[in-house]
């Protein structure tokens, strides 16, 4: 947790706003879209740093859902009330899905069918018939209907200004093209596979897997079986004792010096099966689904090669929201289009809540066999890349298998940060203002659990000890002492669509916040000396012969930054 002068690490209520991303300059040599999605530099950090520290506001029953068409009062005036976010896990959360607003009105599509909205939710108990049902049966119309549906919940200025425009610019037109028999079809298709799984007892963990945990890694390409060596060092450093497994392509085995490094540090490398790599020189995400459902763990958490825990993650396991729900997700820094056809193809409405971050998963396999399976559908050989024009790359897929099945998750205590280097002129980087390279989440406590760093290593300056971790950027709202003192404690669990504009039992597409609310919040840089977790991190990385730098990327003329002389 940040810490506020005169406050307590622990006396924060988080509750989600939604922020506008700010934009500035980005290095013209970044193309691909994944660059994109990380950090703006020179000083205007990420805008969706949405953390905000609020004293325990009103009961839920005190609220007017602020609506976009309203006139936003001045910066000055006072703000409106905001329902409390974390609520104790159980019944209410357990049988409870998205709840309509009493004053929002049946959206009416151009064939006069009225549909309700936003899409529920169905309770933990649902069978799975009763999911493929609620999906099947949802409405085929136009993609004109199904934008102008979603435009209900995100259609403003929370969800248009953090989309991923080179995303949509580069895949709108095939959304619009996409009419309702193509839709009908691809319904039919994944419903018909799913159900074919069942009726196989597909749907049934294998008895060796049941009641085991253990952390999933993929790699192969360029020097990612080296970074996933470094991650495991850190992980047996923290006193981690889950097993581990790598999978990575036919043809891309590691060498005998790594398998032997691999078998040192508990980890057992696998080959995927059902899949190959289409292009050697292209990151393969489609392998993630594969992966997932063939691993020998009833339970895992999934990490991507880059993405490093900062602390034993075995704790995560007993989050109370996972052991819930069966499912942990992490935040991206963008919001989905209500043009995208996805809506229509699922059959849910548009939600004004952040896109899924792929490089940390935590699934328990029992409840959510059918998502895996799912997945795996898209994320086949033949259909990876028509889902990848729906989704960047393979991450939002599994939020969006979930959303197919009408199932909710758990997600962090609190939003992901930007974190950077502390002494940017020891780099003679220019301009020497934080840039973030790498993306911090937190667990549910909300406090830091993964140093993700997508972006370093397409980085090309002089990283080394002492420049390459070290500050981490976002908005917070500060308190005063006598707020701080009644605020309640930030150590509860928080669940399912806390990164939405939630309830208080965290399920619901309520009203945007006020952009004067949010135009109050303070953008803070923090040290990593003065946090807890982090503080050490940097040197336990070169310690565990760390890297930054993709040697992968080195090789590649596009694509790489390089800072400094």
């Amino acid at each position: 947790m940040l810490q506020v002068p005169g406050g307590s690490s622990n006396s924060y209520k988080l509750l989600p706003a939604s922020t506008s991303a700010s934009s500035s300059w980005l290095y013209s040599s970044f193309k691909p879209s994944h660059v994109l999605r990380l950090l703006i530099c020179s000083g205007l950090v990420l805008g969706p740093i949405v953390v905000f520290l609020l004293p325990t506001p009103p009961e839920p029953s005190t609220v007017t859902p602020v609506l976009y068409s309203e006139v936003l009062p001045p910066s000055d005036s006072p703000l409106p009330p905001l329902p409390p976010l974390a609520a104790p896990l159980g019944e209410p959360c357990a049988g409870v899905g998205l709840r309509r607003q009493q004053d929002q009105t049946p959206f009416t599509s151009a064939s006069g069918a009225e549909w309700s909205w936003p899409t529920e939710a169905l309770p933990l108990t649902a069978t799975l018939e009763e999911r493929l049902d609620a999906w099947s049966s949802s409405p085929l119309s136009s993609h004109e209907d199904w934008t102008a549906y979603s435009n209900l919940t995100c259609g403003g200025d929370t969800t248009v200004g953090n989309w991923n425009k080179l995303h949509v610019r580069e895949n709108e037109e095939k959304w619009r093209e996409m009419g309702e028999a193509d839709v009908g079809r691809l319904r039919g298709e994944m419903v018909g596979y799913l159900r074919e799984k069942y009726m196989a007892g597909g749907m049934v963990v294998d008895e060796a897997q049941k009641g085991r945990r253990g952390i999933l890694f993929t790699a192969g390409n360029a020097d990612t079986f080296e970074r996933v060596i470094v991650s495991l060092r850190l992980i047996r450093s923290y006193g981690t004792t889950l097993p581990a497994e790598v999978f990575h392509f036919p043809g891309e085995e590691p060498t005998s010096a790594q398998i032997f490094e691999y078998d040192k540090l508990g980890a057992v490398v696998r080959t995927v099966e059902g899949i190959k790599k289409d292009d050697p020189h292209q990151k393969a995400f489609h392998i993630k689904g594969a992966a997932l459902y063939q691993c020998s763990f009833e339970e895992f958490l999934y990490l991507d090669s880059d993405s490093m825990p900062a602390k034993d993650v075995t704790v995560l396991f007993d989050s109370p929201g996972y052991v819930e729900l069966g499912a942990f997700f992490w935040p991206d820094y963008w919001k989905d289009s209500a043009d995208n056809a996805i809506w229509s193809i699922l059959g849910t409405q548009c939600r004004d809540e952040w896109t899924q971050e792929a490089g940390q998963m935590l699934i328990n396999k029992s409840m959510h066999l059918d998502v895996l399976h799912l997945v795996s559908y898209m994320l086949s050989e033949d259909n990876h890349k028509f889902w990848f024009t729906l989704s960047d790359g393979d991450k939002d897929l599994f939020r969006y298998a979930f959303l197919a099945l009408r199932k909710r998750w758990a997600v962090p205590g609190r939003h992901l940060a930007a974190a950077s280097w502390k002494e940017p002129d020891n780099l003679k980087i220019r301009p020497p203002e934080f840039c973030g390279h790498t993306m911090l989440q937190f667990d549910a406590e909300g406090e830091a659990a993964f140093v993700h760093g997508n972006l370093l290593k397409r980085f090309m300056p002089r990283f080394g000890l002492g420049t390459t971790w070290g500050s981490t950027s976002q908005l917070v709202w500060g308190l005063s002492d006598e707020q701080a003192e009644e605020s309640i404690s930030a150590k509860e669990a928080v669940t399912a669509d806390h990164l939405a504009n939630a309830d208080s039992f965290g399920i619901g597409i309520l009203a945007a916040r006020s952009p004067a609310t949010r135009a109050r919040a303070e953008l803070k840089l923090t040290y990593w000396e003065d946090d807890p977790v982090l503080k050490g991190f940097e040197q336990l990385f070169y310690d565990s012969k760390g890297v930054p730098n993709g040697a992968g990327f080195r090789r590649r003329k596009r694509g790489v930054v390089r800072l400094g002389s």
